[in-house]
């Protein structure tokens, strides 16, 4: 018995999750051009299929209908990416333990008229058992990191032809400017995540999002921290 509860406190194996089971989290996002704003959301898992569940999202305490998204039942999102079903977000590779690594990698061609493609890559690893402190109370929780980049690379940009006018002794004359097709050069960005997973809250208990430009100045950051959940046992 001693082994297999030593088993345990190294080792977090998939979640069993239920319909009604709900988290509630506070989430803060930060950007340098805009400030910070805080918002309440609560997430309740409608249904639960054969390896994948729906799960209701709107913000805590409102009427209003939750959005439902389809999600994986180890928590992670899939989406059609260049007409495939993709893994394009996965922070949780059950069973969890410390050492334990994967990888997300996702390219995706022509997402908008102006980029050739986008390729995001994140390195996961799970780092050690810790006691975190949030609005939910204290938990014992894996805390996980991961790593990576964003490249773009861009479509040519259009030639295009100008006319002007200039007055001159004879009279005016028209002046034609033509400007030739350009490749913007490519871009590369940086991501960082931290996640704590709690395998009594059964999902993420704080999490901290933040995405880099190319000269390694913070576009964004995200951080959510758990304020009440209800799970069936």
């Amino acid at each position: 018995m001693a082994v297999a509860a030593l088993a345990c406190a190294q080792e977090a194996p998939a979640p069993t999750l239920h319909a009604g089971d709900k988290w509630v989290y506070q989430i803060k996002s930060e950007t340098p051009a805009a400030g910070a704003t805080t918002r309440h959301w609560e997430g309740t898992i409608e249904r639960v299929g054969t390896g994948s569940m729906v799960l209701g999202i709107k913000p805590a305490d409102s009427n209003l209908p939750a959005r439902e998204r389809m999600v994986q039942d180890d928590w992670s999102n899939q989406q059609s990416v260049n007409g495939k079903t993709t893994t394009v977000s996965k922070n949780f590779d059950f069973p969890l333990k410390t050492g334990k690594t994967w990888r997300v990698d996702v390219t995706q061609d022509r997402p908008n008229p102006q980029i050739v493609s986008l390729r995001n890559t994140l390195d996961y690893k799970v780092l050690a058992w810790e006691d975190i402190t949030v609005p939910a109370g204290t938990f014992h929780a894996l805390k996980i990191e991961a790593e990576g980049e964003w490249h773009k690379e861009f479509a040519p940009t259009n030639a295009t032809a100008s006319t002007a006018s200039q007055a001159g002794v004879a009279g005016s004359m028209a002046i034609a400017q033509t400007r030739p097709s350009t490749v913007p050069p490519p871009l590369t960005g940086r991501f960082y995540r931290a996640i704590w997973y709690a395998p009594e809250a059964r999902r993420e208990v704080k999490s901290v999002y933040e995405d880099f430009d190319a000269a390694g100045t913070l576009l964004h950051r995200e951080s959510a921290d758990l304020e009440s959940y209800q799970v069936q046992p």
